[in-house]
């Protein structure tokens, strides 16, 4: 049997054994003791690495790049949900011919990937030196060790981009959509102190229309409760006005008048004409008691 073959077969052979494996520590608690070969088939399935020929001493997969190729050991460890951060896992060989130490964390009970590491073989070696630890001389670390080595990275599954790394990478079209979206997010929720930075106005504008101290600006700002006179005046200060609007499920939404206004425009008319009808009201009276008299 040819070299490619044999390694064909042992893949096969991989697949096999994992779900009996997985099968094997949901009945028992224990691993079957194929940790470490199941570990190397789902590296080199998932990353598309090169199992070394059988026997190999030092590394167990290659991994072929533009800048040459590299020699990895891998390491494999179940781990669970509820595992502890110290587990160690196992030996690595010290002096070895290869390049890339890369860690393989696989769920207990299905032996499925969770998570893959890698550190460079020099930072791995450096770190098993150091003195003090009777698990490192042995040429073990723990797992949350291992992570905080340097030049140490999780290579799957991939660290998530961030928002603006993802929004970078769309079409310009994407973007512009994206931008006007947000804004229109932004104009329909704000807190007071966003709105007063967003139409420009300062703390101590505010202060002087409202008539009080700079200091009490940041305090309404920031208030979670507050008459609606008060949101009103805040809001007129920055010039705007305050609309309430009731929505009900079953009809249209309802705008209410003149709460909180504590004197609007249509009240003072209201009051204005009431004064004008009383007056001529005592107008009327004043002359028939004047006709009255005259008679």
């Amino acid at each position: 049997m040819t070299e490619t073959a044999v390694a064909q077969r042992l893949r096969e052979l991989l697949k096999a054994v994992k779900p009996l494996a997985a099968e094997y520590y949901r009945l028992t608690g224990k691993p079957l003791g194929v940790t470490g070969e199941v570990a190397e088939y789902v590296a080199a399935k998932i990353l598309d690495l090169e199992p070394a020929p059988p026997r190999t001493s030092g590394y167990d997969a290659i991994r072929r790049t533009p800048e040459g190729s590299q020699r990895i050991e891998i390491k494999g460890r179940a781990y669970g949900e509820d595992a502890k951060p110290g587990q160690r896992i196992g030996r690595i060989k010290q002096g070895a011919a290869c390049d890339v130490v890369l860690l393989v964390l696989l769920n207990s009970a299905t032996l499925d990937p969770r998570e893959m590491w890698e550190a460079p073989y020099a930072a791995v070696a450096k770190r098993l030196a150091k003195r003090g630890s009777k698990a490192r001389k042995r040429g073990q670390l723990g797992v949350s060790e291992f992570k905080r080595l340097n030049g140490a990275s999780q290579i799957w599954p991939k660290t998530p981009r961030s928002l603006n790394e993802v929004i970078a990478a769309l079409p310009a079209s994407e973007r512009r959509k994206i931008e006007a979206r947000a804004r229109r997010l932004i104009a329909e929720e704000m807190s007071l102190q966003a709105l007063r930075k967003a139409i420009g106005k300062t703390q101590t504008v505010i202060a002087k229309r409202l008539k009080v101290g700079q200091d009490a600006v940041p305090k309404l700002e920031t208030r979670s409760d507050m008459y609606i006179s008060t949101l009103r005046s805040f809001l007129k200060a920055m010039s705007g006005d305050l609309e309430l609007i009731v929505k009900f499920p079953d009809r249209p939404p309802v705008r209410l008048e003149e709460l909180g206004s504590g004197g609007s425009r249509r009240k003072r008319e209201r009051h204005s004409a009431l004064r004008r009808l009383r007056g001529k009201v005592r107008l009327q009276l004043d002359l028939e008691t004047l006709r009255r008299d005259r008679s």
